[in-house]
Parts: structure tokens; C-alpha cells; sequence
């Protein structure tokens, strides 16, 4: 069995960066119980599992909002006044945002599609 005293190692730089990214996995840390005692699960089974990763969601919510913001403008009564010499740049912004939507949605079905297995 091999053994470590994790509160006396120093944690580097790169550990300090991804805390951050393991920190918002759902699940992390969890438990379960087998035949040989309680185990932890670990990276093969969370990824196998396809559990997902809490900061998409939220990434989903400001890409709308930033979607919303931008319809916003144009639907508003005073466009033409305000933003009529940026309808293109705004043509080009709202695609993009959408674009961007389509694809953290696209992202999440999968990351779904891989929990159904």
C-alpha cells in the first residue's frame, strides 16, 4: 500500500491554476462503496459517467443574456436614432453571440449524451 502525507506537500503553481477547474466539477470528491471498502471515485469514472462541469451552465446564461442585450438594441424605439451607423457591427455581434449559444448547447448534449451511455 503506498501512502502519502498530503498536508505537508507543497502544492505548485499548476495545481493552484486547475483548483479552480476541479473545484466546479460536479461530484468531485464523492464517494461510493464496493466490495473492498469505501472508494473514491476518480477521473476515468467522472468522465465515463459524463457528470457535467458547473460552469457551462452558467457560461449558457451569459451568452443569452449578451444574445438578449443585443436584440434589446435593435428592438428598442430610438434605434435608428442611436445605433443606426452600427447595425451592421451589431448584425455581426448578435451572430456571433448566437453562434456561441448554439455551441455551449451543443457542448452540454453532448457532455449529456455521454451520462445516457
Amino acid at each position: 500500500m503506498i501512502t502519502t502525507n498530503l498536508q505537508n506537500t507543497k502544492v505548485s503553481k499548476l495545481e493552484q491554476y486547475f483548483k479552480q477547474f476541479r473545484d466546479n466539477i460536479v461530484g468531485i470528491d464523492l464517494e461510493f462503496k464496493s466490495p473492498f471498502g469505501t472508494k473514491k471515485i476518480v477521473y476515468t469514472d467522472w468522465t465515463a459517467s459524463g457528470r457535467l462541469y458547473r460552469p457551462i451552465e452558467e457560461k449558457i446564461l451569459k451568452a443569452e443574456e449578451e444574445v438578449e442585450r443585443i436584440e434589446n438594441i435593435f428592438s428598442s424605439v430610438d434605434f435608428y436614432e442611436k445605433h443606426a451607423d452600427k447595425t451592421n457591427e451589431l448584425n455581426i455581434e448578435l451572430a456571433s453571440a448566437k453562434e456561441h449559444v448554439t455551441n455551449l448547447y451543443n457542448r452540454w448534449e453532448e457532455l449529456e449524451s455521454m451520462n445516457n451511455l
